[in-house]
């Protein structure tokens, strides 16, 4: 079940978990979508560095993060849902189609067969997501049809009527069957709840955010670099268009920072704050900046590759909303200030950089609650206030 289509059915109270790389940020709703409580950890292990590791870490601070629920808070959640991070997933945005001569009934329960079929191929074709946890398996996480199109018209659902063709976009996930397994058990003896989901970033991000923007606009990208990887999410006319992700985000920036300076990922952050901050003195900022351009390039040749495997399925539209916090989103915004960029930008239109944080300042003061969660689990709340069921 998908947290963002809720049923009260399944309990008063729900905890979010948002897992990223290298921290963990919880929020606990009752049943009229209020916080009653929030926590956030970090822990220094990262998944592309070593996945037990990380896998130990982030256990542990789930655990520790829920310890810290008081004991009067009531009612205590009686589901979990978490929300994975790149690398812990796979996923694939699938056209499924039909077209026939003559006339077919095509029905809600005919629709689900396909989409049913088409994630069983998909699991089955896929390898091992995580060859170093052998024996394990690949699980599916999500199967969603994003959107369908009957006779070439957008509609909502079948009707059953008779038809010549149909089209939808299904959005499909796997994830390693241990790696769910050792997140869900962290979460079972810290609060005996058996109830525990899983959902993936690119999925919740895209739902969450379209619900803020009430499609102004309706075509737009978003980006979050904030981890170990970078995630680029393309939105066509209001639907999940494609999904691509490639292996430089902050993390990645910070190993190179700490390998030139010969420190810590610690002390590379804390650097890059400083800079961010306009604290750092003259000779080391001088340094830093250097490494930034060189590693901008970097990034740049990444981003515009993935850019250009967008614009093969759908336009690239000129406005960006960056997720994340704004230490992350200063550094790839500058990034993204590049001519080569604008080239690929439809009708040569100006690019404008958003951020999901602005967003949520703009939102009544009522819902501006909890700014120490993460962004996702903030329009993730902003979303479920509007949608109780």
């Amino acid at each position: 079940m998908s947290l963002l289509s809720r049923d009260k059915k399944f309990g008063q109270s729900i905890g979010l978990i948002d897992l990223g790389s290298g921290s963990v940020s919880l929020v606990v709703l009752n049943a009229d979508n209020r916080i009653t409580f929030s926590a956030g950890k970090t822990f220094p292990a990262r998944a592309s560095d070593n996945l037990v590791t990380f896998l130990t870490e982030a256990s542990g601070a789930i655990k520790t993060m829920l310890a810290e629920m008081p004991a009067s808070l009531n009612p205590k959640p009686s589901r979990y849902s978490i929300i994975l991070p790149a690398p812990l997933f796979m996923a694939v945005s699938k056209t499924l189609s039909q077209t026939a001569d003559q006339t077919f009934t095509f029905n809600q329960a005919k629709l689900q067969d396909i989409a049913r079929q088409s994630a069983t191929e998909y699991l089955e074709k896929e390898e091992l997501l995580f060859s170093a946890l052998a024996p394990d398996k690949n699980v599916l996480i999500e199967n969603k049809v994003m959107s369908l199109e009957i006779n070439d018209y957008p509609v909502s659902a079948p009707t059953g009527q008779k038809i010549k063709s149909f089209r939808a976009k299904q959005y499909l996930s796997l994830g390693s069957q241990k790696v769910l397994s050792q997140l869900a058990e962290a979460i079972k003896v810290s609060t005996q709840v058996n109830q525990i989901d899983f959902q993936t970033f690119p999925l919740v991000a895209y739902q969450a955010l379209d619900h803020l923007l009430q499609a102004n606009p309706d075509d737009y990208l978003i980006l979050d670099a904030g981890g170990e990887l970078t995630d680029l999410i393309a939105v066509h006319n209001r639907h999940f268009s494609s999904h691509f992700s490639f292996p430089y985000g902050l993390n990645f920036l910070l190993k190179k920072i700490a390998a030139s300076a010969n420190t810590s990922l610690v002390e590379a952050g804390a650097t890059l704050r400083l800079y961010y901050e306009g604290k750092l003195e003259p000779t080391a900022r001088d340094r830093l900046t250097d490494l930034l351009i060189a590693e901008r390039k970097v990034w740049l040749d990444y981003f515009l590759t993935a850019l250009k495997k967008i614009s093969e399925k759908t336009f690239i539209f000129p406005h960006i909303y960056l997720l994340g916090d704004d230490y992350a989103n200063f550094f790839f915004r500058e990034f993204l200030r590049d001519e080569a960029i604008q080239a690929l930008v439809i009708n040569r239109g100006a690019l404008r950089l958003s951020t999901a944080e602005s967003l949520l300042n703009l939102l009544p003061e009522e819902l501006k609650m909890n700014a120490s969660a993460s962004s996702l689990l903030r329009l993730v709340v902003v979303f479920l206030s509007a949608n109780p069921k």
